[in-house]
């Protein structure tokens, strides 16, 4: 397996965390695709990876359970991580001041400390490669406030945050660690929101469409393999211009 670059992504059952697989398995990774329970969609995305000559395999635990991820680590036998995504996330549209206080805590526990948990256990894994890479899934969300995303914005303003600051930790300094802030993208999160058939939304992107999860798969690949040619820390927002803009999608 050592022969292989290897890569670990949370949340690789569906979206970008599957298609970002599919691609690494197709450019020599060995893919760890965490999920919290093996399902039909991460096997189909296992089978797809094997079926296309590549290799990996499904690695179960809770990104919120410190102790869940340390022993799927040690019971997968994991030597060495070249690349971590952190992608598993949750979503609860609602006003701020309709949110119960277990949906805050499941949403900063899942989102923030779900990728904060992860990292430090495989901290040590991280350190095995030569060149270790993390990439921290952010959103626009994180960046410019959209209405009824109160607790989901600020779980991943807190990742575009943390993910600065582990550039300046002596400690992490092997790590080249990014962010990838995308904003709406074509998955089965965003299809599921009431504005997304509605085309004053595309409307409101300068670039006039949604991303496809290819392109954010396409840059997170691009930065696996150069992680040099970038500013350590950095936030990549990959939105079609959508920041710029003065309107929210509604």
């Amino acid at each position: 397996m050592l022969n292989h670059k290897t890569a670990l992504i949370t949340g690789g059952s569906r979206g970008i965390g599957a298609v970002v697989a599919e691609n690494l398995g197709r450019n020599g990774y060995y893919v760890y695709l965490n999920c919290r329970k093996t399902n039909n969609n991460i096997q189909q995305v296992l089978n797809t990876i094997l079926s296309e000559g590549g290799n990996g395999e499904i690695i179960e635990f809770d990104v919120a359970n410190k102790n869940s991820i340390e022993q799927a680590i040690g019971n997968a036998k994991v030597e060495r991580i070249d690349l971590l995504l952190n992608n598993a996330g949750i979503l609860f549209d609602n006003l701020i001041c309709n949110l119960e206080l277990e949906q805050w805590e499941s949403i900063i526990n899942t989102n923030f400390w779900g990728s904060y948990n992860v990292m430090e256990c495989v901290f040590g894994k991280l350190m095995n490669s030569p060149s270790p890479v993390v990439i921290n899934m952010g959103s626009t969300s994180g960046v410019k406030p959209r209405k009824g995303q109160g607790a989901y914005s600020v779980s991943k303003a807190m990742i575009i945050e943390w993910t600065a600051h582990l550039t300046t930790q002596e400690q992490y300094k092997k790590i080249h660690a990014f962010c990838i802030s995308p904003g709406p993208v074509e998955t089965e999160m965003i299809m599921s929101s009431p504005w997304y058939a509605d085309p004053k939304s595309k409307k409101r992107i300068p670039l006039g469409r949604y991303a496809k999860p290819q392109e954010i798969s396409n840059l997170i690949h691009f930065l696996a393999e150069e992680p040099k040619v970038f500013k350590n820390g950095f936030n990549f927002i990959i939105d079609g211009g959508f920041t710029q803009t003065v309107k929210d999608l509604e």
